[in-house]
């Protein structure tokens, strides 16, 4: 059985097509992780996470949606 240790269902990181974490969110990174760093080694950490459905704008560093989530996940 999964232990849940955080969800942030309806909350949104990034603005759309961008990268860079908003800064009123990081807080929240940061408390999941002290949450998670005492179980690293004995249990397997998933993160799952969701692209909008907007198409990626000409000229971006990334081709889609798909790359745009990658770079976020770095």
């Amino acid at each position: 059985m999964p232990l849940i240790l955080g969800t942030f269902r309806g909350k949104s990181f990034f603005n759309s097509g961008k990268t860079e974490i908003l800064k009123d969110k990081l807080n929240l990174i940061l408390d999941f992780s002290q949450k998670v760093l005492p179980f690293l080694g004995e249990y397997k950490v998933v993160v799952q996470s969701y692209t909008d459905s907007s198409p990626v704008s000409k000229g971006r560093r990334y081709r889609d949606n798909t790359e745009l989530a990658m770079l976020r996940s770095l």
